[in-house]
């Protein structure tokens, strides 16, 4: 008896066994490699004055104006373009009778963005975007649902997107006024609304309400030309922020003929 004691005592010894506990578990270095560290998605920031759609591991600016011209940048996870030639993007337009319009975006050599020009006929709704995004050889699909169509200027400005909204923003290096629209492009003369616009080394600045000019205005320092610098716009209304941003404003001179001649419009 005493015999077959000592054997099961050194089985369980030789097994790391304890009575009281179970055995401790290390993990090492192999078993540490196959936890998976979720991606941390760094939002990128919108170039062209377009909205911005998560589409998994990247993500997609578009840019959607009234007469049909589409633009689009491809952004990875961490916010930086990606430049690849493989790089395709397509989507469906919708237009207000609910005729559907599919647009292969073709890709712009110098600027490393996407567009194309849809013949539309009529007036394009609201309806939400269909998008298809594929890099690597791997596609992926989503939909733009909140977003804003974006008119010729009035007032000689770059219309941006800011969530649904959007906004004219006419600069000069002494001002910045920024003229309100809805999602179709038209006017919005709220009063109550928040703006603050974020212009490199000036900061974040404050615009207020001002009836002449029916617009929001801030006053600059007059110290360097903000057309050529990146901006963003957050907009607050009914106590919900909405963010837009531009690489620069452009020049919006011959657009249309250059859509018309196959070259992307400056």
């Amino acid at each position: 008896m005493q015999t077959t004691l000592n054997r099961v005592a050194l089985v369980l010894a030789l097994l790391g066994c304890d009575s009281k506990k179970p055995p401790e578990m290390k993990v090492g270095a192999s078993a540490q490699s196959q936890v998976a560290t979720p991606a941390v998605i760094v939002a990128a920031r919108p170039e062209l004055g377009g909205n911005l759609l998560a589409l998994g591991e990247q993500q997609l600016e578009l840019a959607v104006e009234h007469d049909g011209l589409v633009r689009a940048v491809v952004f990875d996870g961490q916010g930086q373009r990606i430049d690849d030639a493989t790089v395709t993007v397509g989507v469906a337009l919708t237009t207000e009778n609910g005729r559907k319009v599919a647009l292969s975006l073709a890709r712009d050599q110098q600027r490393t963005c996407f567009w194309s020009k849809a013949n539309v006929g009529d007036a394009l709704g609201l309806s939400t975007i269909p998008v298809s995004v594929g890099v690597g050889g791997k596609t992926r699909s989503g939909t733009l649902s909140q977003y804003a169509l974006l008119p010729a200027p009035r007032f000689g400005g770059q219309v941006i997107a800011v969530g649904g909204f959007g906004v004219e923003l006419v600069a000069t290096p002494e001002r910045i006024s920024a003229h309100v629209l809805d999602s179709f492009g038209e006017a919005v003369t709220r009063i109550d609304l928040e703006l603050k616009l974020e212009l490199g080394p000036e900061g974040i600045l404050p615009l207020t309400w001002d009836a002449p000019s029916m617009s929001y205005l801030v006053t600059l320092d007059g110290q360097g030309d903000p057309r050529t610098r990146p901006l963003g716009l957050t907009l607050t209304a009914d106590g919900k922020a909405h963010f837009g941003a531009v690489g620069a404003l452009r020049a919006r001179a011959g657009r249309r003929s250059g859509a018309a001649s196959g070259a992307l419009p400056r």
